[in-house]
């Protein structure tokens, strides 16, 4: 029988027990203040077992001979049992002690483990001798090694002072574990040698973490490949993490890369700094971006960036959401904004969402008991969460256009457009609702619904504005006269209608057709318009759903604000889809050719840039 004793002064009668190799081991070698007892012993064992087979283990329960009540050998026995990789977690376990077993027992929770298949308990006498070599060296089979895992407890290290750190390490090894083999990138060596530096990754926590998941194998070996992230090449996003050093920010360099994005990392955290002082550096931070305009197109932050939040019971006093706060009212609400956390407290969603946040992710914790299945999937919906957040990203410069709008436009010095003015441009006006409606959500038809009409309302009321043009009625539908004023009030007429003669001259007529989008069976109606070089006389009526408008419209921005006919065109489609779905359910439009989408109202948003600078 070939054993490996794990010694610390045994006597002659154990340590020379046939081919037996030692481990001399003295606790006086601990030195420093991150000493790690675990990742000590581990890499111990690792060293001496190297290639070698032994058939069982003897372990004295206790290292220190100064100290009774300090059971050392117990860490040893789930070190060999929780690692896989030394190639003995089934080997039998043979511990002598100076106590009897119901001490043991009563004095440590991790005594369980003697209670385990494959585990024996000797009080150190001569007797012990005889007794070990009597035993059978059988190795427990995997049901008992299931067991095992079953009866035990194995708490976070001493040395982690939060959950939140155990958390954040497991997480990243889990994600990291789903990356494939990318050698030849320097930002994946970058973060693979985070990871093997984490201690997180050696101590019983985590293997016990680990082996707990007993309907997998979990290792670090690579599975089919997550898809990168789409839409978000020259993306910029920020990383706000207090454990961006331990390999979070090599993470997110690293994957954010693949997708053709970059990132901007604050990693200014000092140990011990006041939690006022850390907010205060991210928000400089945060401002010298805003200085260069360099902003983030979007952030992720971590709910708590400082030791004080994890005893703080105030949700709204956590320094992540600090932080975001900042960002939605000081500089931009339309900044996206995805919270990072390891806590999946259901008040902690709640409050983000109330906050404008875009996505609260939760980091994948060893409690969870994830499968590979499940951390897979943790990560695409992480992927998923990180598009969302840069498909609304463009809501920043929406709201950058609408505060430059409201602060200088044609009608800010005029005091006959004062109601007009209040109308669009005011705090609340018809800007604000619409960028407010698209923060909230920007995906839903009634909400788009409502902002197609928002924006039809600021371009009829401009239209009608008796600055921009002036249209005379002669009738209940159609339009007598119309012309058009350039902003130093010059006079253009458009055109002129005879009704006695139904003729008119003009400068350009609409053309009648179908939509794409139209049902079968819907009447034509102006689809397109052309322009003639001087103006022409025409045998011509007004007809088709908002054709009043349309003349309008076409008058004003063309031949006022010379927008290009393109524009023109996409305005009309609008304008037939405002008044047949979003205005009136007509039953017109056939819903499944044609969906309003964000890039219309952001067209429109743009739109009025042009014409109202």
């Amino acid at each position: 029988m070939k054993y490996l004793v794990i010694n610390n002064n045994l006597p002659d009668l154990i340590v020379n027990k046939g081919e037996s190799d030692t481990i001399p081991f003295d606790p006086q070698r601990i030195v420093g203040e991150n000493y790690d007892f675990e990742i000590d012993i581990y890499q111990s064992l690792k060293q001496i077992i190297g290639e070698e087979k032994y058939d069982a283990f003897i372990v004295f329960i206790n290292l220190d001979k100064h100290n009774n009540l300090e059971f050392d050998g117990l860490d040893i026995a789930y070190t060999l049992r929780l690692s896989p990789e030394l190639r003995h977690q089934y080997a039998p376990i043979i511990f002598l002690g100076s106590l009897k077993l119901e001490q043991v027992l009563r004095l440590n929770k991790k005594a369980n483990i003697l209670l385990t298949k494959g585990v024996f308990y000797f009080v150190l006498s001569n007797e012990a001798s005889a007794s070990i070599d009597e035993l059978k060296h059988i190795d427990i089979t995997p049901e008992e090694y299931i067991d095992f895992i079953e009866r035990i407890n194995v708490p976070a290290p001493g040395n982690y002072q939060t959950h939140h750190s155990v958390a954040n390490e497991w997480a990243l090894i889990r994600y990291f574990s789903m990356i494939n083999n990318d050698d030849l990138n320097e930002k994946y060596k970058t973060l693979k040698g985070k990871i093997e530096e984490l201690n997180y990754f050696n101590t019983l926590h985590f293997k016990y973490s680990e082996a707990n998941i007993h309907r997998q194998k979990f290792a670090l070996k690579r599975n089919d490949p997550i898809s990168i992230i789409d839409g978000i090449v020259g993306k910029k996003i920020g990383i706000i993490d207090d454990e961006c050093v331990k390999g979070w920010g090599a993470f997110y360099d690293y994957w954010f890369s693949k997708s053709g994005a970059e990132i901007l990392l604050f990693d200014k955290f000092e140990k011990g700094k006041p939690k006022e002082s850390l907010i205060n550096d991210i928000r400089k931070w945060i401002d010298n971006q805003k200085s260069l305009a360099s902003l983030c197109d979007a952030y992720i932050i971590d709910l708590r960036l400082h030791d004080d939040d994890f005893y703080n019971a105030d949700i709204d006093n956590l320094s992540g959401l600090q932080i975001a706060d900042y960002i939605k009212k000081k500089i931009n609400p339309g900044i996206q904004i995805v919270i990072s956390t390891a806590s999946n407290k259901v008040w902690n969603y709640q409050k983000c969402f109330e906050k404008g946040i875009t996505s609260f992710v939760v980091k994948e914790s060893p409690e969870t008991n994830n499968t590979k299945e499940e951390t897979r999937k943790s990560l695409v919906y992480f992927n998923r969460e990180i598009r969302k957040a840069f498909q609304k990203s463009y809501l920043a410069d929406i709201y950058n256009v609408i505060s430059e709008l409201k602060s200088e436009n044609v009608f800010s010095k005029t005091v006959a457009s004062k109601e007009f003015y209040d109308l669009v441009f005011s705090t609340n006006g018809l800007l604000d609702q619409i960028f407010n409606l698209l923060n909230l959500d920007d995906k839903r038809d009634p909400v788009l619904n409502q902002c197609l009409l928002l924006c039809f309302q600021i371009l009829e009321n401009y239209c009608d504005h008796p600055l921009v043009s002036n249209f005379t009625n002669n009738s209940f539908r159609n339009l007598a006269g119309g012309c058009i004023f350039d902003e130093k009030g010059s006079q253009k007429d458009i055109f002129l209608y005879k009704s006695n003669e139904n003729t008119l001259l003009t400068w350009f007529t609409l053309k009648l057709d179908w939509f794409d989008f139209q049902v079968e069976d819907s009447r034509k109606t102006p689809v397109d318009f052309e322009l003639f070089p001087k103006q022409k006389l025409l045998m011509n009526e007004i007809i088709g759903l908002d054709s009043a408008f349309l003349v309008k419209m076409i008058s004003v921005l063309v031949f006022r604000n010379s927008i290009n006919n393109d524009e023109v065109r996409r305005l009309m489609k609008l304008r037939y889809y405002r008044s047949n779905v979003a205005a009136h359910q007509t039953g017109n439009v056939d819903l499944e050719k044609f969906k309003l989408s964000s890039d219309d109202i952001k067209f429109l948003i743009l739109l009025f840039k042009k014409i109202f600078k």
